[in-house]
């Protein structure tokens, strides 16, 4: 490891890294740089009287939305998300379905088309070979 002197003030969030220019092997890629000696202070939200708080905000809002899910005959709001879920899943399915079949019935009405037509040009080929000035073929 490569030796380098480091300025800061005690206490201070940052020091200053003073070494040769772009030493890859501890990180320097400039002659100076600054480095955090300190880690960040932790949000408000990560202290124990506001996780609890949040906690009661959370079951109290779980409560209401239980009630509303019981009123309309489901035995907690989840069993009603989950109900809403394979609903949705079960909707995607029979859509996906009925554009299998679409799909298909088009591949079938394309395939019976062109099998029309192969006749229609084998008819038409075979009229012309039969045709004789004696003979004549009318087309259609």
């Amino acid at each position: 490891m490569d030796k380098y002197f480091a300025l800061g003030l005690p206490g201070g969030s940052e020091k200053l890294i003073v070494g040769r220019p772009f030493q890859e092997d501890n990180g320097n890629l400039g002659l100076w740089s600054w480095q955090k000696t300190q880690a960040a202070p932790l949000p408000k939200d990560y202290s124990k009287e506001r996780q609890a708080q949040l906690l009661s905000e959370f079951n109290a809002e779980r409560k209401k939305f239980d009630v509303e899910a019981q009123s309309q005959g489901f035995s907690s709001a989840e069993a009603r998300g989950k109900k809403a879920l394979q609903d949705k899943r079960d909707e995607e399915a029979r859509v996906k379905a009925e554009k299998a079949a679409a799909k298909a019935a088009k591949a079938a009405a394309d395939a019976a088309a062109k099998e029309q037509a192969a006749a229609a040009a084998a008819k038409q080929a075979d009229a012309k070979k039969n045709a004789s000035p004696t003979k004549p073929v009318y087309y259609q």
